[in-house]
């Protein structure tokens, strides 16, 4: 979480930094929308190392932490991909669709999904969440419209 956190931090930075830069023309529009599909990436990356972390601390077996995994992957990749979303509400959404990069409501969902998933197989009822335990993005300062 604290690489999350120090990402954010370097982002606002780097965002603001790019913003200036095109307003005064050191970079083009394509330049910053590179930027920030890098920047996308980057924290679609530490997500990633994030849910595996996460998933290591929750799960109590092997079986588990693939039950897990699977529903990240899940999440991901959308339930039916022949009815994956035409139509991404930002410019970088077009040329990289949801499927393409880990966002945070992808592990929102993909962690939710999983702890429930793991709990019935364990033949556990409820469970806090990680949104409920205070480790939820939302509200932090992090974006995940890129």
């Amino acid at each position: 979480a604290a690489a999350l956190r120090s990402f954010r931090d370097e982002s606002l930075q780097e965002i603001e930094r790019w913003t200036s830069q095109l307003a005064d023309g050191t970079i083009t529009p394509e330049t910053a929308l590179d930027l920030l599909r890098d920047a996308h990436t980057g924290l679609s990356t530490l997500l990633k190392n994030h849910a595996e972390t996460v998933i290591e601390g929750f799960a109590k077996t092997d079986r588990e932490a693939t039950l897990m995994r699977r529903e990240m992957e899940n999440a991901q990749e959308g339930t039916d991909h022949r009815h994956r979303p035409t139509y991404e509400p930002s410019i970088l959404g077009t040329v990289y669709p949801s499927y393409y990069l880990f966002s945070v409501p992808v592990f929102n969902s993909g962690f939710s999904t999983g702890v429930g998933s793991v709990s019935s197989a364990r033949g556990g009822g409820g469970t806090t969440g990680y949104g409920s335990s205070g480790g939820s993005f939302s509200g932090s300062g992090s974006s995940s419209g890129f």
